[in-house]
């Protein structure tokens, strides 16, 4: 039906007449028809491809915010996402397009709000993705379509270049003037003129200018690039030279999931928010109005149905869209996850090994197993985010060793095991009265944590490295080099580290399951 409109237009009152209940739905989604039948597309919907649903899925929220038609979310779950039948028919015949899981994702969410006051956890977003999988084990995809990218980190770096020099002069008690020198401009010497009770000292060659009329002084600064000589922070004083831009866009962060901080930056006196371990000035965060419908996203969903995503934290910390947000860091967590979560041997998905038993829920989604029945490998796999925030790899024991702590290394930065996770989770077993392995006991009271040490392993053969400069690190055996120096670690337990001259390996290539305790 697309291909014959875009032939001839006169073609559309043809197909009309026909009076085909399914060429009505198409005529609606191609903008070529305003009648508009719920009870129709709810059952066609299916018959569409993914990014028809989107679409589909976006128009609907913008009859909602128009008034032309009351969408709930109840009504939005009535829609047939899934038909076993119908799949296995699409993929013996037209295999190259998929079903929508992204589209699932995001009405179950929204669904689950309504009904629990929150969007997923993780092991109920796996469990919707896995189901949602069917037959279809080998087939690779991303939750996208319906979040906000990001667009790189905004930061913010001094440029010290001026035009001139501001400086406080006192001339009494409490009392002061401003001194303001620069190179002879013309254009400059007119703006100097504009401010009031200017004049110029013929004896110290600058513009002096009286304290009282401070504030036209700092907003001449701000605009004619002048630098603040002031008593205090050179920083502080001089915002106006920082220069804001983004930057690369942080590992693993495909979507932007940027928390509003408490208070300002104390740096630049500017609001910011905290993603990935580090500021960022300016977030990417679009409320569309409705004619801008087909780029809405959650967010707008949200707005359109009137749902509070704001949140008070156990702190009673009020944080704007928080739990909005939280979603979004799921799903960009999750993403991750699902690069490695396929088996080497067959390319099948891999599930979590308790998936479908009573601990599911309750578990941390850390050890996989390949559930093919045609498949030989069904070792453990261990797949978890690596600790340090500011990374935001996943570790996978298929290319990972273990440090000596029995907890496996991430390729990316070296981080294995910090004193702060290592005491955090003994806390949390003794709350919750869980087993607890005497290594773990054995590694807090010793802090035997590497992180606060800066003792760093090679993942791949897992021999202790060197440290060849402050804070780089390189095994002698692999060549293997992390550079930690960007992450600013604080170090309080490097006085315990064991001084090596040489790196070496620290214990043969077998692993001992024993070792790697459930931390």
């Amino acid at each position: 039906i697309k291909y014959l409109l875009q032939l001839n237009e006169l073609n559309l009152e043809a197909i009309k007449q026909i009076q085909n209940d399914f060429y009505s739905v198409i005529l609606w989604v191609l903008d070529k028809d305003t009648y508009f039948d719920f009870e129709l597309l709810k059952r066609k919907f299916i018959y569409f491809a993914p990014d028809e649903q989107v679409r589909i899925i976006r128009k609907l929220f913008s009859l909602k915010a128009n008034g032309q038609f009351d969408l709930t979310i109840d009504k939005l779950n009535e829609l047939t996402r899934f038909d076993l039948d119908l799949y296995k028919t699409n993929l013996k015949f037209n295999p190259e397009i998929p079903i929508d899981i992204s589209t699932d994702v995001v009405i179950k969410a929204l669904y689950s709000y309504q009904q629990n006051g929150r969007f997923f956890v993780e092991s109920e977003l796996m469990t919707l993705v896995l189901n949602d999988l069917y037959n279809n084990k080998t087939r690779r995809f991303r939750l996208s379509n319906y979040f906000e990218n990001c667009l790189g980190r905004q930061t913010a770096e001094f440029n010290w270049s001026r035009n001139g020099e501001i400086s406080k002069v006192k001339n009494g008690e409490n009392m002061f003037h401003f001194a303001i020198t620069f190179e002879y401009d013309p254009y400059i010497v007119e703006a100097v003129k504009s401010l009031s009770g200017r004049r110029w000292n013929n004896e110290t060659k600058v513009w002096v200018v009286p304290s009282q009329y401070e504030t036209e002084v700092l907003n001449f600064a701000k605009e004619n690039r002048f630098f603040l000589d002031f008593e205090g922070s050179k920083s502080e004083n001089n915002i106006h030279l920082a220069n804001f831009k983004r930057i690369g866009i942080p590992n693993g962060i495909s979507f932007c999931e940027g928390r509003l901080a408490k208070k300002p930056c104390k740096d630049f006196n500017k609001e910011f928010w905290w993603c990935g371990g580090k500021p960022c000035y300016s977030k990417c965060e679009t409320i569309h109005n409705a004619e801008e419908w087909e780029k809405y996203t959650l967010l707008d969903f949200c707005k359109v149905l009137g749902l509070n995503t704001d949140e008070t934290n156990k702190m009673g910390d009020f944080i704007p869209k928080g739990q909005y947000y939280q979603f979004i860091a799921l799903i960009n967590r999750f993403n991750r996850l699902l690069d490695k979560m396929y088996c080497q041997d067959c390319n099948h998905i891999l599930y979590p090994s308790d998936f479908g038993t009573a601990h599911f829920a309750a578990n941390n989604l850390v050890r996989f197993q390949c559930r093919n029945e045609a498949c030989s490998n069904k070792k453990e796999i261990y797949l978890n985010h690596c600790l340090n925030g500011q990374c935001n790899s996943i570790i996978d024991s298929r290319i990972s060793k273990r440090c000596e702590n029995g907890l496996f290394i991430c390729d990316n930065c070296g981080s294995c095991c910090s004193h702060n996770m290592l005491e955090r989770r003994l806390s949390n077993l003794k709350l919750t009265g869980g087993y607890i392995h005497p290594n773990l006991v054995k590694c807090v009271n010793e802090k035997l944590g590497h992180l606060e040490k800066a003792e760093y392993f090679c993942y791949k053969c897992k021999s202790e490295m060197k440290e060849i400069f402050s804070d780089i690190f390189q095994c002698s055996n692999c060549q293997v080099k992390y550079d930690t120096s960007k992450y600013k670690f604080f170090r309080p337990h490097i006085h315990l580290r064991k001084t090596k001259e040489t790196t070496g390996n620290n214990g043969s290539d077998e692993e001992n399951p024993d070792v790697d305790i459930n931390f």
